[in-house]
């Protein structure tokens, strides 16, 4: 949706943008060498699809941390936690596991982002309003409204 945005906008001053979507072994490629390096690139590494296990395991995992664990948040419980969600048989025990997890993790306060400058938000002026939130990495959507 960034690209699409993107590409909206600078058709209004003439400029023309080719979307590619790649994967990231493509994109790996390509930024290996000048001749090929896009003039923007949009990556995101989030989970494309609507799994909290996934998110939960690569923010709040103590294995991860300093890495995608950017708040080095540590707690055997929730790592026991996503570890059974991760390898439970069921959906409904997954489900459990990570409820618990998300509970233990809310309960702990175990992030709050000051900044972050990673990510950046394009839009034009039918999106207004998009509010900054101390708890997640990026704007809650459900707070986004057009314009008039």
């Amino acid at each position: 949706m960034a690209g699409t945005i993107l590409q909206d906008s600078l058709k209004k001053i003439d400029l023309k943008a080719e979307l590619q979507a790649v994967t990231f072994p493509q994109y790996s490629e390509r930024v290996s060498k000048q001749s090929t390096m896009p003039d923007i690139a949009l990556a995101w590494d989030i989970a494309s699809y609507p799994e909290a296990g996934p998110q939960l395991n690569r923010e709040h995992d103590s294995a991860f941390a300093g890495s995608t664990n950017y708040s080095r948040y540590s707690d055997r419980q929730v790592d026991r936690c996503l570890k059974e969600g991760n390898t439970a048989p069921t959906a409904s025990k997954a489900c459990a596991a990570f409820t618990q997890a998300q509970n233990k993790i809310l309960a702990d306060h175990a992030l709050l982002y000051i900044a972050y400058p990673a990510i950046t938000v394009l839009s034009d002026g039918r999106v207004k309003n998009i509010p900054f939130s101390p708890t997640q990495q990026d704007f809650d959507v459900g707070f986004v409204r057009m314009a008039e």
